[in-house]
């Protein structure tokens, strides 16, 4: 394997967390490049996962979502801005 493949690669998932009823699942997962994307999928394997969305982390990066009540995720997204010279 590569040396990037060896030492940066991330994790399959990165948080989860599971809805009220307990039937479904949000979780993290890498998508292209540095971008990470967010999965709602239900517990007993009965329809596809579904995109909810995804972050190019640049200069965002979605850090973790959970679920708030059964059908609304809180979502935490940071990022960084160049602001005359300084990193904020």
């Amino acid at each position: 394997e590569t040396p990037g493949a060896l030492f940066g690669t991330r994790e399959n998932i990165e948080h989860a967390d599971l809805s009220p009823s307990g039937e479904r699942v949000v979780y993290l997962t890498p998508s292209y490049g540095r971008a990470t994307s967010v999965y709602v999928a239900r517990i007993d394997g009965s329809a596809p996962p579904q995109l909810v969305m995804t972050s190019g982390a640049d200069p965002d990066s979605l850090r973790w979502c959970n679920f708030a009540t059964e059908t609304r995720l809180v979502c935490r997204i940071t990022g960084m801005v160049d602001e005359a010279g300084i990193l904020i």
